[in-house]
């Protein structure tokens, strides 16, 4: 379990980071700008490189813990709802705590409160299509078990 958490941790940095960037790409591009940040994020760590750089590995932590935290679901002990309220809960405050730190979202609280009803309701839309595509193939599964009984109960 281990070693699949730290490969969803390495594949979620990835991830995250490759996101960052084209986030940051695209907000560039929307507001007609030729630096990826504007000056007081560029001020608050000295260079557009530095400001980059702190950008990628702060978007690569993120999609790090989003990834990493799906091996909420694999605790046996835990029910599905457990895992799913945790996993919500851990996306949910490392946007919210990166999010702050890189300037993504304003501190307002409105804009807090809206950002984090945002998340969940994304990762409930995300978990329902989730949820019926597994009860799917858990349907197809007992399907090909249930005519392999009637196979061997034939034989």
């Amino acid at each position: 379990m281990k070693r699949k958490t730290i490969m969803r941790a390495i594949v979620g940095f990835l991830l995250g980071t490759l996101s960052g960037l084209i986030i940051a790409y695209i907000f560039a591009y929307i507001n007609g700008s030729d630096q990826l940040f504007d000056d007081s994020f560029i001020n608050r760590f000295g260079s557009q490189r530095t400001a980059f750089v702190v950008q990628m590995l702060f978007s690569g932590l993120h999609g790090a813990i989003c990834f990493s935290s799906m091996g909420y679901y694999e605790v046996e002990d835990w029910g599905l709802l457990k895992a799913t309220v945790l996993h919500c809960l851990t996306i949910n405050l490392s946007f919210l705590i990166i999010g702050l730190f890189l300037e993504w979202i304003p501190f307002d609280m409105k804009v807090i409160a809206f950002s984090s009803l945002l998340i969940v309701g994304c990762f409930f839309i995300i978990w329902i299509i989730m949820y019926v595509r597994n009860k799917r193939e858990v349907k197809k599964l007992n399907e090909l078990l249930h005519e392999e009984e009637n196979r061997t109960e034939e034989e």
